[in-house]
């Protein structure tokens, strides 16, 4: 968590691939692990990065929370990917998540900032 607030997102994935590399010595990713790591892949502007910790943590059986779909959404946000924040949306509903305000807060400023707001 150190190195992702501190802006240091390849410092943080390197502690996340000591973590798989250990082979379960005993740490395991963990919901908040994937959690701190999509945010700060997002925050640097690595959405491609983001969703692949994504598929990691369904690997591990993990379901995303509200929380992962927001940093996911904020991402989007950051860098104009309009299709794939509907995409991520639309999966969040479909797996039962109930978006909250803070979830259609983003998706405004999605179709605000992609120039999509007739949509």
């Amino acid at each position: 968590k150190g190195f992702a607030r501190a802006g240091q997102v390849e410092q943080a994935m390197l502690v996340y691939e000591r973590m798989l590399e250990d082979g379960g010595q005993g740490v395991t990713p963990d919901l908040i692990t994937f959690s701190i790591l999509i945010k700060a892949n997002c925050d640097a502007g690595l959405i491609g990065e983001a969703m692949k910790l994504l598929e990691s943590m369904m690997e591990f059986r993990l379901a995303p929370d509200e929380v992962v779909f927001n940093n996911l959404l904020s991402g989007c946000v950051q860098q104009c990917h309009d299709k794939l924040g509907k995409r991520i949306f639309r999966n969040m509903v479909e797996g039962g998540l109930r978006p909250s305000n803070a979830t259609f807060s983003i998706m405004i400023r999605l179709y605000s900032t992609c120039k999509r707001l007739d949509e």
